[in-house]
C-alpha cells in the first residue's frame, strides 16, 4: 500500500478507489475478465480498509455505466 505511510504518519487520512458498478452487477457475457479486476478492486478495498482501520477510512467509488458512443 504505498499511500499508507502519509495518512498513517498523520495519524488520519482517507483513500478512495475507483471500481465500476459492473463489480457489483455483472453486466453479461463477455465481460468476465473486466468484472473479475472490477471485484477486485472492492475486495481490496474492502481487505485494506479493515487493514488501516480506524485511523485511515478507505472507500471504493462504483459509477454506474454512462452512456457513450462505444457503449
Amino acid at each position: 500500500m504505498t499511500a499508507a505511510p502519509f495518512p498513517r504518519a498523520a495519524g488520519r487520512g482517507t483513500i478512495v478507489n475507483i471500481g465500476s458498478g459492473a463489480g457489483i452487477t455483472p453486466t453479461g457475457p463477455g465481460s468476465t475478465a473486466y468484472l473479475a479486476s472490477k471485484e477486485a478492486v472492492i475486495a481490496m478495498t474492502r481487505a485494506i480498509a479493515m487493514e488501516l482501520a480506524p485511523a485511515i477510512r478507505v472507500n471504493v467509488v462504483c459509477p454506474a455505466m454512462v452512456e457513450t458512443p462505444v457503449t
